[in-house]
């Protein structure tokens, strides 16, 4: 359905289907904000993750939800958390996202080569790894330097140089075709899981 859109600090307002003036109000529907980070509500709704998030963002997800499902899952990277919290925010990438991206690539680290290789993205290759498997992937001593060179990649290389931003932006480079994948599921899952998780805040009163 076509939205009007009018200006908002940091991003924008979009109502849907009428307003009665600017910025008033609504006689039928609902106002959505949408902000630059790729972060829309309802209002009075919990702020929720778009279907083409920026992965570089405010965060979507609270730190306690970053610890509480790396303990839950039994996560080897659980006793890293603090340092993972901390690179996500000098890199400034959205924890949700990116802890999705680990969700998706080895079940927090326990399925598959990662188990071996404490690579937090599958990474072939980065500045941090200290050896390379046969097949190959990096390999790492710590979880959180495979984060940093997963960071690095995604923002240096695919955002900056290519202007690869956005989560389906991305993933037909870092996750092509040609290699097995398929993008666009890959895409739905991290959103998915990031909005579970966002409910699940929602539910239990943590914003």
């Amino acid at each position: 359905m076509p939205r009007q859109l009018f200006p908002y600090i940091g991003g924008k307002y979009s109502v849907a289907p009428e307003i009665n003036r600017r910025f008033g109000a609504v006689a039928s529907g609902s106002i959505r904000i949408e902000s630059a980070s790729g972060l829309v509500r309802t209002a009075g709704e919990a702020v929720m993750i778009d279907d083409n998030p920026l992965i570089f963002a405010p965060h979507s997800i609270s730190a306690a939800t970053f610890r509480r499902v790396l303990r839950s899952a039994r996560s080897p990277a659980f006793l890293e958390t603090e340092m993972l919290l901390a690179a996500l925010d000098d890199w400034g990438a959205d924890r949700g996202v990116a802890l999705a991206f680990f969700a998706k690539e080895s079940s927090y680290g326990l399925r598959g080569v990662a188990t071996r290789t404490r690579n937090w993205g599958n990474l072939r290759r980065g500045k941090r790894m200290i050896a390379q498997t046969p097949h190959p992937f990096a390999v790492y001593a710590r979880w959180v330097d495979g984060l940093n060179d997963w960071c690095e990649l995604l923002k240096e290389h695919y955002c900056k140089r290519r202007g690869l931003c956005r989560l389906r932006q991305v993933l037909p480079r870092y996750a092509p075709s040609s290699d097995g994948n398929n993008p666009e599921r890959y895409a739905d899952f991290v959103v998915a899981l990031v909005r579970r998780w966002q409910r699940e805040e929602q539910r239990d009163g943590h914003h």
